[in-house]
């Protein structure tokens, strides 16, 4: 609420020198999910962020995408979005 410019926004998915081969994968099967997103691939999106909250139940940014899914599913945005999500509220 209040900017009118698209902001991106990073998650951390690793502590220390190592990276963790799991966050790692889940990261990859996000970018997929979010790509579909993007794409208007509602069904896609929501199989891939299905399967990544069965190993991962506590992932909250897939949980926020796949909630923005199944909202743009039911009524999907128009013609002119470009992928960005505006929030209403702070």
């Amino acid at each position: 609420v209040g900017r009118r410019a698209p902001v991106k926004v990073f998650e951390l998915i690793a502590h220390g020198s190592r990276p963790d081969i799991s966050a790692s994968r889940s990261s990859g099967r996000y970018a997929d999910a979010l790509n579909a997103y993007r794409n208007r691939d509602w069904n896609r999106a929501a199989q891939i962020l299905d399967d990544l909250l069965k190993a991962h139940p506590d992932d909250a940014p897939a949980r926020v995408l796949a909630a923005r899914v199944a909202s743009y599913r039911a009524a999907p945005p128009p013609a002119s979005w470009n992928g960005v999500y505006a929030f209403d509220k702070k």
